[in-house]
């Protein structure tokens, strides 16, 4: 038997991998910690998870979402956002906090929408908010007033 011995090839070196480049990279505002870690719990007992909440129980909604695909990568078509319409959450909206607003449809029933806000101001009929979907391209062209707010997101259910 004859065998012929190769020489191993050196392994290729790959090029190293480089961070992303902006957008990627910039910090972007998230939504406020609005639950505390201290007021969620665990019962063994209860076989369950306890979110021990400020607000009144009746001032929590859970929002199912359309199939709009604007919050993609967070929300999809079949989860739901809790969201509280506790008037002292929703006065404290800010940047970075994902809301539930109405809006008029070109229908006589209005319609919710739930996109991020992305910026604050203030014009001559006070405080508003620019809100976005965060897989959208463009900033909603309309304002958002405080009483068009529904409600703020505090969790996600898949």
């Amino acid at each position: 038997m004859c065998f012929k011995w190769f020489k191993k090839k050196p392994a290729t070196q790959e090029p190293p991998i480089t961070p992303p480049i902006e957008p990627y990279v910039r910090e972007v505002p998230s939504p406020r910690d609005i639950i505390s870690g201290g007021a969620i719990t665990k019962s063994v007992r209860q076989k369950a998870l306890l979110i021990h909440l400020s607000w009144s129980i009746d001032s929590v909604k859970a929002f199912p979402i359309a199939d709009t695909n604007s919050m993609d990568g967070l929300l999809d078509f079949g989860h739901h956002i809790l969201a509280t319409d506790y008037p002292d959450e929703i006065a404290a909206a800010q940047t970075g906090d994902v809301i539930i607003f109405k809006r008029d449809a070109e229908t006589t029933k209005e319609r919710l929408i739930c996109h991020q806000i992305v910026e604050e101001g203030r014009d001559d009929i006070g405080i508003y908010f620019k809100t976005k979907g965060i897989r959208n391209l463009t900033v909603d062209p309309e304002k958002v007033r405080t009483p068009d707010i529904v409600g703020v997101g505090f969790g996600i259910i898949w």
